[in-house]
């Protein structure tokens, strides 16, 4: 068995969230609408050999921007 504390950086395209405050996507690409989220969220996994992984996200715990 092994454990783990993993720190994932990613981002998230949402191309039609516009549509929750903007009438068009003209609109929202005038506006400087960015679909783009930087996102980060750090995990704390279990391994055990030859079975697989089990884990949990633990980022209400810590807090990701002390770790960065």
């Amino acid at each position: 068995m092994k454990w783990g504390l993993m720190h994932r950086k990613w981002i998230d395209e949402d191309y039609f969230s516009w549509r929750n405050n903007y009438p068009s996507a003209f609109q929202a690409l005038s506006d400087d609408f960015n679909p783009s989220k930087q996102r980060d969220n750090t995990y704390l996994f279990f391994e055990l050999k030859d079975i697989g992984r089990l884990g949990k996200e633990i980022s209400k715990m810590l807090s990701s921007t002390k770790l960065e």
